[in-house]
């Protein structure tokens, strides 16, 4: 079920007038079956999938905490994760292994060739997958007990308003939340309904508009002038990010009608002025995953500059890869690898600069320099960014390779025809650029808070009015769904 569909503008309500009536013995109960619900709405097999990573996972995590001798707790968080790996790797890289043996073996003149599975992917597969495994390492480290009871337990795994495209939750933040099923109150409707709004404004409105030329630039590359590929790739950067922006708006939303306080999954990565700091802005709880989980364990940045380099490379990669089963999907991860392998040596160089010598200290000090040099970094990390974006949105890795040759071949200042439209989406990109800037400094999404009811309306009005101008109907899928 879709968060940009009608069935879940009657789901949503359903729920919570029944987990409302319900005594709080009840509300959990009320809130796993319809989380169920809402998944096995597609495909119910798929929600067997689910019962079964939660089952696993639910005896693994009391089986840890029972368990002193170091071996056999191992040999339980080694069942746990090879059982979740195996199903993820099964339903969403299965059939990109057996194409890419076959061709291999056809290379190779062997001769082998198996048939792909065909398996239409599990919707949010990769996210419930993450927190389900950031529970048992937890558990497994001692940061936290296990949950005993498994209706909780199963709770938090299949909560439905970020079950699918996340934010991917830790057990120790959402875990308690559910377990106390208190009752919505003024604060709660507001703040969700502001976020559902804000949400449904940024996918409906902005998301799907920005899609609309990137969908039909990157659909025809082959006609498309250099300058129309660069338009449509910053088109597609604000459509992924007011898509999957717009989806945790409403994710958040939705929760706290429940009052449960998810994650912050956004903020602003487009104003960062260096790579590591968009990830740290960008998709927050995928990225903190990472970094908790993988980047620390194997070493983070203790061991010096070329191990820490060689972590965030191998990080990044299998970053892109939990992004789709695709070359284009890995060479994005890798991209990224590189530029924050780039940015750490240099911040390295920059700092022992600095140190050696105090006229560039007082040179970087002087407030002008200061503010040219934040804008020029801005501008350098936005694009390099946005170039990124092509190894995401293209269909294949040769795909993408052929549209940034063509983005940096000589013609690049040729406009496509009629000159309004390319005109008419940078004017748009420079809008939302402003917006990033006065959400910066201003917050304007709580902006409202303290104005009168009647103002209040008025603008909730018009949103509601930019929403069905929107059109549910016509709205893409979003984007995170299949991931």
């Amino acid at each position: 079920m879709w968060f940009n569909s009608y069935e879940f503008l009657l789901f949503l309500p359903t729920v919570l007038v029944v987990y409302l009536l319900l005594p709080n013995r009840g509300r959990r109960i009320a809130l796993l079956v319809s989380s169920y619900a809402f998944y096995c709405y597609g495909n119910a097999l798929y929600g067997l999938l689910l019962l079964a990573s939660t089952v696993v996972d639910y005896f693994v995590g009391l089986l840890l905490y029972r368990t002193v001798e170091l071996r056999r707790r191992r040999i339980f968080l080694v069942v746990s994760l090879t059982v979740n790996l195996i199903f993820l790797g099964f339903f969403k890289y299965g059939d990109f292994g057996i194409f890419n043996v076959n061709r291999l073996s056809t290379y190779l003149g062997v001769g082998f060739h198996a048939d792909l599975m065909g398996f239409v992917l599990p919707a949010g597969i990769s996210f419930y997958t993450f927190q389900s495994m950031s529970y048992i390492l937890d558990v497994y480290r001692g940061r936290m007990k296990p949950e005993s009871n498994f209706v909780n337990y199963a709770l938090f795994v299949s909560f439905f308003p970020q079950l699918v495209a996340g934010p991917i939750e830790r057990a120790g933040h959402l875990l308690p939340q559910l377990k106390e099923a208190k009752t919505l109150t003024g604060e709660d409707f507001y703040v969700g309904s502001r976020l559902i709004f804000w949400g449904l404004l940024e996918k409906l409105v902005l998301a799907d508009r920005f899609g609309l030329y990137a969908d039909m630039t990157y659909g025809s590359v082959d006609t498309a002038t250099p300058a129309a590929l660069w338009i449509a790739t910053y088109c597609f950067a604000f459509q992924i990010y007011f898509d999957f922006a717009g989806y945790s708006h409403i994710a958040v939303g939705a929760a706290r009608y429940f009052h449960v306080d998810i994650m912050k999954n956004f903020d602003r990565p487009y104003m960062s002025t260096n790579i590591s700091e968009f990830w740290r802005r960008w998709h927050i709880s995928l990225s903190t995953w990472l970094r908790d989980y993988l980047y620390i364990e194997i070493g983070g940045s203790k061991k010096g500059m070329p191990r820490t380099v060689f972590n965030l490379f191998v990080v990044m990669f299998l970053g892109g890869l939990w992004h789709g089963a695709a070359f284009h999907f890995v060479a994005w991860g890798l991209y990224h690898g590189v530029l924050l392998g780039l940015y750490h040596v240099w911040n390295l160089v920059k700092k022992k600069s600095l140190e050696a010598s105090s006229s560039l200290q007082k040179a970087f000090s002087l407030s002008g320099i200061r503010i040219l040099t934040k804008i020029a970094a801005w501008f350098v990390t936005f694009n390099a960014i946005c170039i990124g974006w092509v190894f995401f949105r293209a269909h294949s890795l040769s795909k993408a390779q052929e549209i940034l040759k063509r983005m940096f071949s000589i013609d690049v200042l040729s406009f496509p025809a009629p000159v309004y439209v390319p005109i008419f989406f940078v004017g748009l990109v420079v809008l939302c650029l402003l917006f990033e800037v006065v959400q910066e400094k201003f917050n304007i999404s709580k902006g409202l808070e303290g104005a009168s009811p009647v103002l209040q309306g008025a603008v909730y009005t018009m949103v509601l009015m930019a929403i069905i101008f929107g059109s549910v109907e016509q709205s893409a899928r979003f984007i995170y769904f299949q991931f």
